[in-house]
């Protein structure tokens, strides 16, 4: 959930598209925000894993339908209803905080690696 807050923040979370997608946002806003506010994503690659990791829990969806992060300007997601109810969850401070990752099998922004 606090992946969520974080990201739906309407002064501090991933940049929305305005009214004519409610809570809607770009593949590409969304890997910039991930890169500058989560740490140990540095790389576009990396962040689009986390992308697709947050879709696979639910935090968000294609607004198309589709299953497959993408971070395509075009490419167009809509925060998940059951996590913010259409309205950003949280009110902070417009201060910018770095996100604080957890290293868990579940969300992991790295590969597994090899045994």
């Amino acid at each position: 959930q606090t992946y969520v807050d974080a990201m739906s923040h309407p002064d501090t979370g991933i940049p929305q598209l305005g009214p004519d997608i409610s809570m809607g946002f770009s593949g590409h806003s969304a890997v910039v925000w991930f890169m500058a506010n989560m740490l140990g994503v540095s790389g576009g690659e990396q962040a689009v894993r986390v992308g697709q990791q947050l879709m696979d829990f639910g935090a968000f969806a294609g607004a198309s339908g589709r299953e497959v992060f993408s971070p395509g300007e075009f490419d167009l997601y809509q925060f998940s209803p059951e996590y913010c109810g259409g309205v950003p969850a949280v009110r902070r401070s417009p201060a910018r905080a770095k996100v604080s990752m957890v290293r868990s099998p579940s969300f992991n922004a790295d590969p597994p690696r090899p045994a």
